[in-house]
C-alpha cells in the first residue's frame, strides 16, 4: 500500500533569526518549517518525504524551491527551507508534497486546504522580508572565452579540460554555494548539462563592478571530438533568482581525438 498522509497534521512555522550582514543591521534569516504525519509501517526514516513550494506572487525568473524531509524526535517529518531578508516578500504556497516508503511506493498531495486535504486552496505562508532582491545576476555578453586543452596533448583520447571565463554583475544578494548551471553541445547535437558550484570556481571581483568567474571542467575520456559549443548558461544569485543565456552560436570550442 501506498503511505498516506494523515488529514489534518501538516503545520508551517516560521522562525526568524538575526545574523550578520555587510549591508544591513538588523538582518533576519528565516527557517520555514513543514512538519506532518504519515500513516505507513515501511516509511523511509530518514528522507522519506519531499516538498516543493512556490511564491505567489511573479517578480522575475527563480530556481524551484526543493527540499527532502526528516524524521524528528517527535516523530513528525520536518521539510526545512531556509530564506532571508533578500528573499521575495511575498506569500509562499505548498505546491505539492511527495511521500516515499521503502518499497518505493509513492503517494504525491497538491493543492493544499486548511484543512491539508486535496481541495482547490493551498497551504500557504507569508515572508516579510525587509531587502528583498528579485534580480537575477547579469552577464556581460561581450566578455565570454573559451579555451580547451586535451589533458594527453601527446596522445590525445578525447579527455579535455575546458576553461570558461565569463563576467557577472550581482550587486544585492551575492552569490550562494550554487552559481547556476550551464550545457554543452556535441559535434552530433547531444546536450551535456553540469551543476556551477562555488568550489568549481574562483571569483574576482573587478573594479567595474563586475565579478571575473573562472572555471575548469574535464571532459572524459572518449568525448566525441569536434566543434563543440556552450549552449547556454544559467546564472543564480543566493536566493535563486536566475536568468538563462543562450550563445551557442557564438560560443565553440574543439576536442581532438588524433
Amino acid at each position: 500500500m501506498k503511505p498516506v498522509l494523515k488529514k489534518g497534521s501538516i503545520d508551517i512555522n516560521v522562525t526568524k533569526t538575526e545574523v550578520e550582514n555587510d549591508k544591513y543591521d538588523p538582518f533576519y534569516e528565516y527557517d520555514v518549517d513543514i512538519s506532518l504525519e504519515v500513516i505507513d509501517e515501511n516509511l523511509l526514516g530518514w528522507n522519506g518525504v519531499f516538498a516543493r513550494i512556490d511564491p505567489l506572487e511573479e517578480k522575475g525568473e527563480r530556481s524551484v524551491l526543493d527540499s527532502w524531509g526528516h524524521l524528528g524526535d517527535d516523530g513528525k517529518y520536518h521539510i526545512h527551507f531556509t530564506f532571508n531578508d533578500y528573499s521575495w516578500n511575498c506569500e509562499y504556497a505548498i505546491e505539492y508534497i511527495n511521500i516515499y516508503d521503502n518499497g518505493l511506493n509513492k503517494n504525491g498531495y497538491g493543492r493544499f486546504s486548511a484543512e491539508n486535504n486535496i481541495a482547490d486552496e493551498k497551504l500557504v505562508f507569508k515572508l516579510d522580508s525587509q531587502h528583498e532582491d528579485y534580480q537575477a545576476p547579469t552577464l556581460d555578453l561581450n566578455r565570454i572565452s573559451v579555451k580547451a586543452t586535451p589533458t594527453h596533448p601527446e596522445a590525445p583520447d578525447g579527455e579535455t579540460t575546458v576553461e570558461l571565463v565569463y563576467y557577472v554583475k550581482e550587486e544585492v544578494s551575492g552569490f550562494g554555494y550554487v552559481y547556476g548551471s550551464f550545457e554543452l553541445v556535441d559535434p552530433q547535437g547531444d546536450l551535456h548539462f553540469e551543476y556551477i558550484y562555488n568550489w568549481d570556481c574562483s571569483i574576482e571581483l573587478q573594479e567595474d563592478g563586475y565579478y571575473k568567474v573562472v572555471m575548469s571542467i574535464v571532459l572524459p575520456r572518449g568525448s566525441n571530438p569536434g566543434i563543440w559549443g556552450f549552449y547556454s548558461l544559467t546564472l543564480r544569485d543566493a536566493v535563486g533568482n536566475e536568468k538563462r543565456y543562450d550563445f551557442m552560436e557564438i560560443v565553440h570550442f574543439e576536442i581532438d581525438s588524433d
